[in-house]
């Protein structure tokens, strides 16, 4: 049944469904077809036990031990060729420009919360993709050190605890036990945490004290420059929240084509 709104056609739930459902059947069909042959998706005891052991050595090095991402990696390259990053403001962002920003980021969390970790729970598969693995984290820690981002100084104070809310990840990964896509902080709940509502490096800097009114006022012009970023100079030390579409892999431009991702 057609109903008549505003001299536009919308169709009923019902109709609507009915023609979407097979649209998305083809689109995964079509997707899966592709990839069968050189993505063969591990189990999910084994997509979790790399998750956690890449969470594990990303606390190492960075936490613990204060190394940079670059050091991080030349023990063991967690990144394959074609890495994509996404989040609820950043991305795509392909290898390089991911790792030319960790390049220009000057927070220390050695020195600011040297026992922050990662809470790690309901992993699931992706029905549509195997290779491709869903899971909620939490930031947990302490902070009780002096660090800085750019030229403003972050000091501890009285209540320093850092337990984040529930925030959604995703891993898609090779089967050589490589990342190819790495989806990251899109919360899971705005009500609770420490993060108060943001997710990613965001939702870490909130209780590292910065003012929750910074995000607040500041994000809508923080993401029409960081989607502005596409169009900056490629540099070694960031520059970049976004990569320019001639930059970005074929596979993800490919899964564009099929109707499964959207460019934004």
């Amino acid at each position: 049944m057609l109903l008549a709104s505003l001299g536009c056609v919308v169709y009923a739930p019902e109709r609507l469904a009915s023609r979407i459902a097979p649209r998305a059947a083809i689109a995964t069909i079509r997707m899966q077809t592709a990839e069968a042959a050189t993505d063969a998706a591990p189990d999910l005891a084994t997509l979790e036990s790399w998750t956690r052991e890449y969470f594990e050595a990303a606390r190492q090095a960075r936490v613990v031990e204060g190394k940079s991402l670059d050091a991080m990696l030349a023990d063991y390259d967690w990144y394959d060729e074609f890495y994509v990053l996404t989040g609820p403001d950043v991305g795509p962002l392909v290898k390089a420009d991911f790792l030319a920003a960790q390049r220009g980021f000057t927070l220390d969390f050695s020195q600011a919360a040297p026992d922050l970790n990662y809470l790690l729970d309901g992993f699931h598969q992706d029905p549509s993709q195997p290779s491709r693995v869903w899971f909620t984290l939490r930031y947990v820690g302490t902070h009780t050190g002096s660090t800085r981002i750019g030229s403003t100084v972050l000091e501890p104070k009285e209540n320093n605890a850092i337990f984040g809310g529930p925030e959604l990840h995703a891993i898609w990964w090779t089967p050589d036990k490589r990342i190819k896509w790495e989806s990251v902080g899109y919360v899971g709940c705005k009500y609770t945490g420490s993060n108060q509502g943001y997710g990613g490096i965001g939702g870490l800097l909130v209780p590292l004290g910065v003012p929750r009114a910074f995000f607040d006022v500041g994000t809508p012009f923080i993401k029409a420059a960081f989607t502005l970023s596409q169009f900056a100079e490629a540099s070694e030390n960031g520059g970049r929240a976004k990569s320019p579409w001639t930059s970005l892999p074929a596979w993800w431009k490919a899964r564009k084509d099929l109707g499964l991702n959207v460019q934004r």
